[in-house]
């Protein structure tokens, strides 16, 4: 039986491993050309260097001589080239050279592919990767090291695998066992497969501990937790959280009780509701609304009845109703949020007997007029549809092996790059939708309609930690929705119940990790999920302080003092008012009992900085020409006690929170003179950047970046607590970013565009981005204000900002082919842009030369460009 050992992650991936057994060194290769040994007890990485052509494939003789091949396109034909190349004596790369060409054909080879020396036969086995159209399959190729001539007599390769193969193994038998195989008991580490974990309240994580070499006698570990009042770990690895904060979990080994490694633990409030409709355990299986506050921890509640039994449901968005395939009559019905009907229900699904497991609404393939949806059934994706009026088109999953789908949604739009029918690049607007297969993989499909007809898609398959048994026979009674946090919540029936998973991607591991919040209890299902809402509540109040006061004391005859005034019910102004998010104070002067007068703020202008003098309900006049200070004069016979102006101060947040003083001056309050000066303390809040996004942490390769242009107000996060750096930014996104950064300034033009609404956050910001010519539509009516924003967009998007509306010098160039080796990918009407961008050092290249022009950019990439464009061109 074969065994084996879980070693570690490894830092890189490697798409093709070889090993010298002149040295007994194991060495691997990444996808883009990099050299590296692996550590064959503990799998640390060594880097030697890049191999210097387009690789990614690697064997060796056994003799110090590596293999690597590459794949050229010559004259509209491919061919593939071997290379060879050593390590001198002081273990440095040499430069590979050219063997041979074993294969010129029609066949271009990209991906994934894998070779093998044959020490038997002295000959080189590969398997090149071919990508099809919807399909992908390898060829077998056998190959003299000497010369790089093919050893196989046909012109073409043989019939290819139906897969694409993705290692080869040649093994050499032999006696007396391997020192590989023989036991220690040196311990050389303890690790984490992840250093950090989050925990909800009540729920549980399990950690794996990496314990290594991979051939000790005992690689069992003892936990331990810092602060049990946080989270509790048993002798599984198991965590518990108890209470919100974080702490740390440690694993230390068994034979070395010096050796061991941490986790830290953030133990976190899950602030979501789920609602959906479930099937109840008594014995008509009556369907009812229910509601379950994942933030109480109590259990879901039971709420109306309604008569459609749920064999899929799905929530159209931003409004109360949802449509509804019922399960024991095949009927589709667009329902409100009591279950009543609002069209007449339509029985397609019954009379085809086409019975769909799960439903996500497709807001890009919708209209106004026809409503869109996707549903699965068995391993097939049906394509966006009328639900009422239903033209079934299936896309099969089964050639890829998926046994059967599980789970359906969709959001999100993206402009992306795939290869058409005949494998040339080409560009298209997608719909992001995410699917969950048999073996609990997620996969992320962007959704596409190609040639005006056709529905296509291209697709990343993502492995979770789910272990989920489900029943024979499996046949729908699942839902997956996004939730409004971001996160995945999947309900599997598991035969006698349906069990509620919470899914999130985790970069390091490339990984979506799974919480099971529960199971809605025995023989009750299907329990299906409408949505997943936030319950965080409006924006709170800014913090309230004190007023400044101008008041007239008994005791004084009748001078007009700056007082400090304690709050009441009955004041007038809601007090000093700090916005930390725009990192601005608004001071409301309340004059109390008097109707005229003249009064000096002075103010440390190292401090505060005055944005503005907002009036109030009392006419008034002022004068801000001298730094540090405002002279205000005011009189109204018709108002007493009102707002003589509010005066909004920007203050820089430290690292710690300070104060600085006000100080105002009573010059007279019409007849009486007076001389009295008062000064209220004002506190300045710290930054409160670095707990904002528990996404972005110290350490981060983006951190300053974010942190700019969220201090900046330039950016803001998806939600209170999450910034999203690793989603993709859409063409609205840098819109509203250009017009913060403009200072949000007034526009005349009509919204030309089909597809901008009014009332949407990025509304003003396309217009006023269209009638400056900085940002435009696509010619069709269209804006597309959630198509991914590409590199080569944003150059040009930020060349125009300013050339045309800064006006601005933007003559810097480079020679973009100098530079850059994909430049033939730059688009024309984006060469100027990115040619000036690469110049002043706003656009930067990739390790291996490459701009990647049509790449879609992160929003922490976005926060990086734009704060190099405030330091660099703009010297904020």
């Amino acid at each position: 039986m074969l065994s084996y050992h879980y070693i570690r992650k490894l830092e890189y991936v490697l798409t093709d491993m070889a090993y010298d057994a002149s040295t007994d060194t194991v060495y691997g290769v990444t996808g883009s050309g990099l050299l590296v040994s692996v550590n064959k007890w503990t799998g640390e990485l060594t880097e030697i260097g890049n191999i210097g052509i387009d690789t990614n494939t690697l064997a060796n003789d056994g003799k110090g001589t590596f293999y690597c091949f590459t794949c050229t396109e010559v004259q509209g034909s491919y061919r593939l080239d071997l290379y060879s190349f050593t390590l001198d004596e002081s273990g440095n790369l040499t430069s590979p050279v050219l063997v041979g060409s074993p294969y010129t054909g029609y066949a271009k080879s990209s991906g994934i592919s894998t070779m093998e020396y044959d020490p038997v036969n002295q000959i080189l086995c590969l398997f090149a990767r071919i990508p099809g159209y919807s399909y992908d399959y390898s060829y077998y190729y056998e190959i003299d090291p000497a010369t790089g001539n093919s050893l196989l007599t046909d012109y073409y390769p043989p019939t290819p695998f139906t897969k694409s193969a993705v290692a080869l193994i040649f093994p050499q038998w032999g006696e007396g066992g391997s020192a590989w195989t023989e036991p220690t008991d040196q311990v050389a580490s303890v690790g984490f497969s992840r250093n950090e974990v989050e925990v909800l309240i009540g729920l549980t994580a399990q950690l794996h501990p990496e314990v290594l070499p991979w051939n000790l006698t005992d690689k069992n570990v003892i936990y331990s937790s810092a602060d049990e009042t946080i989270a509790t770990v048993d002798d599984r690895g198991i965590v518990t959280g108890v209470g919100l904060g974080t702490t740390t979990i440690r694993a230390t080994s068994v034979l070395d009780s010096t050796v061991y490694a941490t986790c830290t633990v953030h133990v976190k409030q899950l602030s979501v509701t789920v609602n959906g409709i479930l099937r109840d355990s008594d014995k008509l299986g009556t369907p009812k609304f229910y509601t379950w506050n994942m933030e109480t921890g109590d259990p879901y509640v039971v709420g109306n009845t309604l008569k459609n039994p749920p064999m899929a449901v799905t929530r159209v968005p931003e409004t109360d109703t949802f449509y509804l395939l019922d399960a024991e009559h095949g009927t589709m019905h667009l329902l409100d949020q009591d279950g009543k009907d609002l069209v007449e229900p339509a029985d397609h699904y019954y009379q085809q007997n086409y019975w769909i497991w799960d439903l996500a609404y497709s807001p890009y393939f919708s209209t106004e007029d026809t409503p869109a949806v996707y549903g699965i059934r068995e391993n097939a994706i049906v394509a966006p549809t009328n639900p009422m009026n239903p033209q079934f088109a299936n896309i099969s999953l089964g050639k890829y092996g998926v046994s059967f789908l599980a789970g359906i949604a969709a959001g999100g739009c993206e402009h992306i790059t795939y290869k058409n029918y005949y494998g040339y690049d080409a560009e298209t607007d997608s719909e992001v939708v995410y699917l969950i297969d048999d073996q609990c993989n997620v996969w992320r499909c962007n959704m596409f309609l190609e040639d005006g007809y056709r529905y296509n898609f291209v697709y990343s398959v993502i492995p979770s930690d789910m272990e989920i048994n489900y029943p024979a026979g499996f046949s729908g009674r699942s839902s997956l929705v996004i939730g409004e946090d971001g996160a995945l919540y999947f309900s599997a029936w598991v035969g006698s119940t349906n069990a509620l998973y919470r899914l999130v991607y985790d970069e390091s591991s490339e990984t979506y990790l799974s919480t099971l919040l529960g199971d809605f209890g025995q023989d009750i299902w299907p329990a299906v999920i409408l949505d997943a809402t936030s319950n965080a509540p409006a924006a709170a109040v800014p913090p309230q302080g004190s007023t400044l006061y101008l008041q007239s004391e008994p005791e004084a005859d009748g001078t007009l003092h700056a007082v400090q005034v304690e709050e009441t019910e009955s004041q007038l102004s809601p007090g000093i008012q700090t916005d930390r998010d725009q990192h601005t104070i608004t001071v409301p002067i309340v004059a109390t009992e008097s109707t005229n007068g003249l009064f000096h703020v002075e103010y440390d202008p190292d401090a505060l900085a005055l944005v503005s003098v907002n009036p109030g309900s009392v006419l008034n006049r002022y004068d801000t020409s001298t730094a540090g200070k405002i002279r205000m004069g005011y009189a109204d016979a018709n108002e007493i006690n009102g707002i003589i102006a509010n005066l909004v101060f920007r203050y820089t947040p430290g690292d710690e929170a300070e104060e600085t003083d006000l100080i105002l001056s009573v010059v007279e309050d019409g007849a009486t003179s007076a001389g009295t000066t008062e000064a209220v303390k004002i506190t300045l809040p710290e930054d409160p950047f670095p707990e904002r996004f528990e996404d972005v942490q110290k350490g981060d390769w983006f951190y300053d970046d974010v942190k700019f242009v969220y201090n900046q107000g330039l950016m803001v996060g998806v939600s209170e607590t999450r910034f999203a750096p690793n989603a993709t930014a859409n063409r609205a996104m840098i819109a509203t970013v250009l017009y913060r950064l403009a200072g949000t300034p007034t526009y005349t033009t009509e919204n030309p565009y089909t597809d901008l609404k009014q009332g949407s956050y990025y509304y003003d910001a396309v217009l006023w981005c269209t009638e400056n010519g900085i940002f435009e539509g696509y010619g069709n009516g269209k804006f597309g204000p959630m198509d991914a924003v590409t590199r080569e967009q944003l150059a040009a998007v930020l060349y125009r900002y300013t050339e045309k509306y800064l006006d601005m010098d933007a003559s810097s160039r480079v020679v973009l082919k100098d530079v850059y080796r994909d430049y033939e990918k730059i688009s024309r009407w984006a060469e100027d842009g990115m040619s000036w961008a690469s110049a002043t050092g706003l656009m930067e290249g990739y390790p291996d030369g490459t701009v990647r022009p049509r790449n879609g950019e992160k929003r922490s990439e976005i926060a990086a460009m734009f704060h190099r464009y405030c330091v660099n061109i703009l010297d904020v």
